[in-house]
């Protein structure tokens, strides 16, 4: 046997404020303290009844409010060990959001699973605790993040104390889900008033969604990837010209490239172009003709990239013609009117 207690490294990126997961830890702990603390055991029974999940007695708010309520003081740190290790973590890299939309599917989940497989007996009494809507939370971790590493404590019995040791998620996480597993099927014995078959309910729901939203991300890059084809083939061509010396031809042709796509409904435009040429991979300023500076004005303010169009402002502005310096200020008028 052996218990994880915190996260060791990712692996991944963590964009996000675990603002969700913390606020849940903080609930169970106040309602938990509160009831074990204050209230009467008739009481208790009678909050879970109100709130828990009653197979016979289903109303649709109880799979979410279960989630607040324990039966006791080490199902309630039991859970809130979990959460706070995994929850946390997944909510970082994921953002409160789509966590909590794995948070909700694994609660609601983990309760249908609980009542399609307790006896018909037991159908009247209530489920409490978050350990499904937490299986979840779990399932989703290992899908998003299987590598990242865990430091866990080990109960051997072949050692007198327990050992800590690291190893990655999909170890630590899938030897928890296989325990569930053999406790669901009574494998390994009858662990009473645990619903395991609501652990792995939520597990495989959370690891689904996870699933969908990593497809999904997926097409949505390849269409962005598929939509930069065009440009990029443009910008490859335009900046082999310019490499050959050819250096006017390659503006004109990239100029109409990217007009072409804005034509079609994309968005590059000059600005694009004069990103890629004045400020990007090879080309000095000093060699680009007056005309580049000048039309990039517009489509910069067009696309609100204020600090690009105020830079092709200055170039155009020390232009010699007088016709290059009207219109260069009349794009600055604008220019200052818009981020007035």
């Amino acid at each position: 046997m052996f218990i994880p207690f915190m996260i060791e490294e990712t692996g991944y990126e963590a964009k996000h404020s675990p603002f969700c997961s913390t606020a849940f830890c903080l609930a169970y702990l106040v309602f938990g303290g509160a009831a074990f603390g204050a209230l009467p055991g008739s009481t208790l029974e009678d909050m879970a009844y109100a709130f828990g999940y009653v197979p016979m007695d289903f109303k649709w708010w109880t799979p979410l409010t279960c989630t607040f309520i324990h039966g006791h003081w080490e199902h309630l740190l039991g859970n809130l060990a979990f959460f706070w290790i995994y929850g946390r973590g997944l909510e970082r890299h994921l953002g409160t959001p789509r966590f909590l939309l794995i948070y909700i599917i694994g609660a609601y989940a983990s309760v249908l699973a609980h009542g399609l497989t307790s006896p018909e007996w037991l159908q009247d009494e209530p489920a409490i605790g978050a350990s499904g809507a937490i299986s979840a939370v779990l399932g989703a971790f290992l899908a998003f993040m299987p590598n990242a590493q865990m430091r866990f404590i080990v109960f051997s019995p072949f050692s007198g104390r327990p050992l800590p040791s690291i190893g990655p998620a999909h170890f630590v996480i899938g030897t928890w889900f296989l325990l569930q597993i053999f406790y669901g099927l009574k494998v390994v014995g009858d662990v009473g008033q645990i619903a395991f078959w609501a652990h792995i309910a939520g597990f495989g729901a959370g690891a689904l969604v996870a699933e969908l939203m990593i497809l999904a991300s997926r097409l949505a890059e390849a269409h962005s990837d598929k939509d930069a084809k065009p440009q990029l083939s443009a910008v490859q061509k335009a900046n082999a010209i310019w490499r050959s010396g050819e250096k006017e031809q390659a503006l004109r042709e990239a100029v109409a490239a990217f007009a072409r796509e804005r034509e079609a409904g994309g968005s590059g435009e000059m600005l694009q172009l004069y990103a890629w040429l004045a400020l990007g991979e090879g080309a000095d300023e000093r060699e680009l003709p007056p005309w580049v500076h000048r039309d990039a004005i517009a489509p910069a303010i067009r696309l609100r990239s204020y600090e690009l169009a105020l830079h092709a402002i200055a170039e155009a502005a020390s232009l010699n013609t007088i016709d290059d310096a009207q219109k260069a200020l009349s794009s600055m008028k604008l220019a200052i009117k818009r981020l007035g």
